[in-house]
C-alpha cells in the first residue's frame, strides 16, 4: 500500500476527527471500525523502526467502507502467541488540517485485517 492516504478520505476522516474533538456522537462509525485492508508484517516493521518520529513512516489501513486511514504506528505488541496477530497504537494524521488522532488497533497480517477506534479527546 502506499503511504499517501486516498484524497477522497481526506474530507470524511476531518469530519470522523472533528465530531470526536466535539465528544458528539460519531453519527455512521461504530466504535470499533472494520479493517478489511493492510499492511504486511514487514510493513509494519519498517513503519515502527524506520525514521524519528516527526518524519515516521506511514502505513495505510483501508476500513470496510472504503475509506483509508494513513497511521503512524508509535508500538507493536503481539496479541497472541501467533505472531501473526498485533495491538498497534498511534497516531493518524490529518492532511487537510495537519492535526493528528490517536488510535489503538486490532490487527492480523496473515488475514491483512482487524479493527480500530480513535480515542475522543477530553
Amino acid at each position: 500500500m502506499s503511504s499517501q492516504p486516498n484524497a477522497g478520505s481526506d474530507s470524511v476522516f476531518s469530519n470522523l476527527f472533528d465530531k470526536l474533538k466535539e465528544n458528539e456522537p460519531i453519527e455512521g462509525w461504530s466504535e470499533n471500525i472494520q479493517l478489511i485492508n493492510g499492511p504486511s508484517k514487514w510493513d509494519l516493521m519498517i513503519a515502527l523502526l524506520h525514521g524519528r518520529s516527526d518524519k515516521a513512516e506511514l502505513v495505510e489501513v483501508q476500513a470496510e467502507d472504503q475509506f483509508v486511514f494513513p497511521l503512524r504506528i508509535n508500538s507493536m505488541s503481539r496479541e497472541d502467541g501467533s505472531g501473526e496477530n498485533w495491538i498497534l497504537t498511534g497516531m493518524s494524521p490529518i492532511k487537510s488540517t495537519g492535526e493528528e488522532i490517536e488510535f489503538s488497533a486490532f490487527f492480523s497480517t496473515r488475514v491483512r485485517s482487524g479493527t480500530i477506534r480513535f480515542k475522543r479527546d477530553k
